[in-house]
């Protein structure tokens, strides 16, 4: 057996703790990635406001600087122009008094989504007030600036700024990455709360459709057996002395018994069907026992039902003596592998088929590892997780239930794992079934259920 890697070991370990863990294991992952980008992108954000505020402040300076300055009123009015339309910056500038003179890049909201940039020769009375109410609305941002004419010691007035319209959008970043993860969050929860409703839907209709057919096998039999019976009752319905002396091997009498054998399997055969779908709406019960006998019991009775199917395969079950005892239900878990023997002998293409069975104990994972393996046609590698899913068949009357239920019996009663190993179009395929050693099972303990 190949030697398991690094990561292969600490997932090991971590399911030993819990079936369930390594899915915490992946929320929790998850969870603390979102944390980080969260404080990742805050961090970022107050670094590009604090850049942008010292940005601010300095265009501030220049424009204070140039408003009064010795510069021709051409020179004044191109090189503010150009600094607050570049960086998009509100200015007003008022008197010692609060009064707007002049002003840049101020906008009026006219509806939810447009607005209007008001004109610097806009004096109108409506105009003057809404500068006001905006001054006051900047002096709460940042301190303004007092305005002194060229070198000169005479104060001019005030010089009222706020940020950029990219400053403003940036501080509604964080609101709008939550709203998106929110929207993203709900998608996902709807999409897999519609998958999981579409698979319970098809599983409840395949399991009905597999009740028919499982139930209808023994119950044709049986019609088959009694009509048998009718027939050859009526040939001997005239002779009421029979010779058991010189009766032949074959005659009807020496049948029956065998014929009653036959019905009693078939009937079995419904009880236990009946109890399989019973367990599956039921918690079941499970008990420690060894794998040995129910693999050998499935290897010799496929092995004796291959001719029915027309094939020549051999089948070979090789268990290693050292199993422990796994916890199990009997019932569910032969309806397990009797679906992998099904699915392998329709998956022949091959004129002489092949079914190899083998188990051993991986005392490391504290699992029991049992291998299905044919050399039947294979699936694509794409589809080594949909063949599992409920509805899909590659049969032509098939309802596509038997491995949906195989990995529900097994991941939810039996908390194990099925999965293929190895698959190859025209070559075969490997499904591997690992079972957690019973938590009682002492160290070396072989067949405990075989008795």
């Amino acid at each position: 057996m190949r030697e398991k890697g690094f990561f292969q070991r600490i997932y090991g370990y971590v399911r030993s703790v819990h079936p369930e863990t390594h899915i915490y294991l992946y929320i929790a992952l998850v969870i603390l990635g979102i944390i980080w980008y969260a404080l990742y992108t805050s961090y970022m954000l107050e670094r590009l406001t604090t850049y942008s505020k010292a940005s601010t402040q300095a265009h501030a300076e220049m424009v204070s600087d140039v408003l009064f300055s010795d510069l021709s009123q051409y020179r004044k009015h191109s090189i503010i122009q150009g600094i607050v339309e570049d960086f998009d910056m509100p200015i007003i500038f008022t008197d010692e008094y609060g009064e707007p003179h002049i002003w840049w890049n101020i906008y009026r909201r006219k509806g939810l989504f447009q607005r209007e940039k008001i004109a610097y020769d806009d004096d109108s009375y409506e105009t003057i007030q809404y500068l006001r109410q905006k001054v006051r609305e900047f002096e709460n941002t940042y301190a303004p600036k007092l305005v002194y004419a060229g070198n000169s010691a005479t104060r001019m007035g005030w010089l009222y700024f706020s940020d950029s319209t990219f400053l403003s959008g940036v501080r509604l970043l964080p609101f709008f990455e939550v709203f998106f993860v929110l929207i993203i969050i709900l998608a996902i929860y709807i999409v897999l709360k519609s998958i999981l409703f579409s698979e319970r839907r098809s599983l409840w209709i395949g399991l009905a459709k597999e009740t028919a057919h499982q139930m209808g096998t023994p119950i044709t039999s049986l019609l088959g057996w009694i009509e048998y019976l009718k027939l050859e009752s009526t040939s001997y319905e005239s002779d009421f002395t029979l010779d058991y002396d010189t009766m032949e091997e074959d005659s009807f009498p020496n049948k029956v018994n065998d014929i009653a054998s036959d019905m009693e399997r078939d009937i079995a055969r419904l009880r236990k069907v009946a109890n399989r779908f019973e367990l599956i709406g039921s918690k079941p019960s499970l008990r420690p026992s060894c794998l040995r006998k129910l693999l050998e019991d499935h290897g010799a009775y496929f092995s004796r039902r291959v001719p029915v199917f027309g094939r020549k395969v051999n089948v070979a079950v090789d268990i290693k003596n050292d199993l422990p005892p796994v916890l199990l239900n009997s019932d569910l878990l032969s309806w397990v592998f009797e679906n992998l023997f099904k699915n392998s002998l329709d998956a022949m293409d091959k004129a002489e088929g092949e079914i190899y069975i083998s188990a051993e104990h991986v005392k490391v994972d504290r699992v029991v590892i049992v291998r299905h393996r044919d050399n039947g046609c294979g699936v694509g590698k794409d589809k080594r997780n949909t063949v599992f899913s409920p509805g899909y068949t590659t049969k032509r009357r098939g309802w596509g239930l038997g491995l949906a239920l195989a990995r529900r019996i097994i991941q939810t009663y039996h908390k194990g794992k099925i999965y293929i190993s190895w698959t190859k179009k025209g070559e075969g395929t490997e499904i591997v079934i690992e079972l957690p050693v019973a938590p009682q099972a002492k160290k070396g303990a072989v067949h405990a259920d075989e008795a």
